[in-house]
């Protein structure tokens, strides 16, 4: 069987989570997969879309190409997937300039598809209306990556790490809890804030450790953290989130604190492997409890791992994967 993937590009992380990590479970099955970025303008993507003839399977990944492209690549693709892990017909706040257009591209694309897959329940209730068949395949995190961080341990230099991981567009989120952070800051002399990204915040009582994001650092990074926290405002397009950076923290065994939005309230439980705070004073408590205990972090961080091995692993959700694109387990 041959399979062409046609995704945003290999660094994004959504094509590197929902696609390229399959990619041997696919080939292990008998399948051929070439990969290709979508090429950045209407003509030569019309072009390669005439191309998908070649293939028995074609796998969009998240773009949402103009209708009249979209069906273009319909008529020549034998079997059409369409992977989303975005609220993609919407723009993320304040930005709403293009949200009709979107809207019209995101039915466009469902509609033409043999099967969707969606990354989560909310995802895939906005495709219904406009899909033949879906089906919810979660991001999933492989743990072996991350088995340096699996034990407990403490820090010789006494330091507790909050830690934060994203792209530079996400750090609206980190600052949403800016004076939560800066009142932590101020109360424990021992805490930091590891920032993984290409862009960085400041704070006046908090130190922040810089870090730029590489693929190759990327699990060793979450393992230096002590505490992950995942901020979210909650709007249709946040609400879509797959909860990456959670699982990432997860699949570490770190405890996690979170904003109760989407996946994270599902991924996260109270008191089990960390905790959901809605506003200032929830994430105070819930980053001071686990700054003071180190026994705590070790217990829900091994319970954070559990439920990531149980639930969003490579490994569990792999031959569901396998079965929606190519037709079998």
């Amino acid at each position: 069987m041959k399979i062409l993937v046609l995704t945003p590009g290999s660094n994004v992380p959504s094509t590197r989570y929902r696609v390229l990590q399959y990619v041997p479970w696919l080939e292990r099955n008998g399948a051929r997969v070439t990969l290709v970025a979508i090429p950045p303008d209407w003509l030569a993507r019309w072009r390669f879309f005439h191309k998908a003839a070649a293939f028995d399977v074609v796998v969009l990944q998240k773009r949402l190409p103009q209708p009249w492209l979209m069906a273009a690549l319909r008529k020549k693709a034998r079997r059409l997937v369409f992977d989303f892990d975005d609220a993609i017909l919407f723009r993320p706040l304040p930005d709403r300039g293009k949200a009709a257009s979107r809207a019209r591209r995101f039915r466009a694309a469902i509609g033409a598809a043999d099967l969707v897959i969606a990354g989560n329940d909310y995802l895939r209730d906005l495709a219904a209306p406009y899909a033949r068949k879906t089906v919810v395949i979660p991001t999933a995190v492989d743990p072996a990556k991350y088995d340096a961080a699996a034990k407990a341990r403490t820090r010789a230099d006494g330091l507790v790490k909050l830690g934060w991981i994203g792209m530079p567009v996400n750090l609206a989120y980190l600052d949403s809890i800016h004076d939560a952070l800066e009142a932590v800051g101020a109360a424990y002399v021992c805490a930091r804030l590891k920032v993984v990204c290409d862009a960085f915040p400041k704070f006046q009582s908090l130190q922040v450790e810089a870090k730029p994001w590489s693929e190759a650092d990327e699990a060793s990074d979450v393992a230096d953290f002590d505490i992950g926290i995942a901020p979210l405002a909650d709007d249709p397009w946040t609400r879509g989130k797959c909860g990456l950076r959670t699982l990432q923290y997860m699949a570490a065994s770190k405890p996690v604190v979170c904003s109760p939005v989407g996946v994270q309230r599902e991924m996260v439980r109270r008191g089990v492997n960390g905790y959901q705070a809605g506003g200032s004073e929830e994430w105070m408590e819930g980053l001071s409890q686990l700054i003071r205990s180190p026994e705590m972090r070790a217990r829900m961080g091994a319970a954070g791992r559990k439920i990531l091995q149980e639930r969003y692993s490579l490994a569990g959700n792999a031959p569901a994967f396998v079965e929606a694109v190519c037709g079998r387990p």
